[in-house]
């Protein structure tokens, strides 16, 4: 059996190239390294952590559909966002696109989407992309969605507030004890507006 090349993280992190400019250098590559290497092990999720599990026993993967701007890319000309599909559990970014310069991240969230198969996995999006087209092409798709619905959408707002304060449970699940309150969540999101 072959020795080991090193016998501690920080000799392993040691042979690791510090891809940094020598410009901007405030800590020594090895002082930044070995906490991030230290701490990968906690942040790693099981992929099971990511999924859902039907009553009928099907499993959903979930993912992710967000924009985000790229920072610094306004600094070298135009600004550019991008709308990413992320699986949950892993963290891979399963597909990416580009918005449109004149437009925003909901015709690229659809672009996105165009096309893909959605059997067995659940979508999630934050309330920019609650939007009635996208639901029905992520169901069109084969696919399952929840999504975020804010206070700027009143009625469908106050639709699903009233349903979960006077559920239409049928009798047979009132008496398994099912209560609205394990069924939703209802509370302020930290920038001031409140969510279902």
């Amino acid at each position: 059996m072959d020795q080991p090349k090193y016998t501690t993280l920080s000799e392993a992190l040691q042979s690791v190239p510090d891809p940094r400019h020598a410009r901007g250098k405030r800590y020594p590559w090895l002082f930044l390294l070995t906490p991030i290497a230290a701490a990968m092990p906690l942040t790693t999720a099981s992929p099971a952590s990511a999924t859902i599990t039907t009553r009928e026993g099907q499993v959903l993967q979930g993912q992710a559909l967000d924009g985000k701007e790229v920072r610094g890319a306004q600094t070298h000309g135009q600004p550019l966002t991008l709308v990413s599909l992320v699986q949950q559990g892993t963290g891979i970014t399963l597909a990416q696109v580009e918005t449109d310069a004149k437009s925003n991240e909901i015709p690229a969230a659809a672009q996105l989407l165009a096309g893909r198969d959605l059997t067995n996995t659940v979508t999630t999006a934050d309330a920019l992309h609650t939007q009635r087209h996208l639901a029905q092409q992520i169901l069109d798709q084969n696919g399952h969605y929840l999504m975020i619905v804010k206070e700027n959408q009143p009625d469908l707002y106050h639709a699903i507030a009233l349903l979960f304060e006077q559920p239409p449970w049928l009798k047979q699940e009132q008496f398994q004890g099912i209560s609205s309150s394990s069924q939703c969540e209802q509370g302020g999101m930290g920038d001031g507006k409140n969510a279902v």
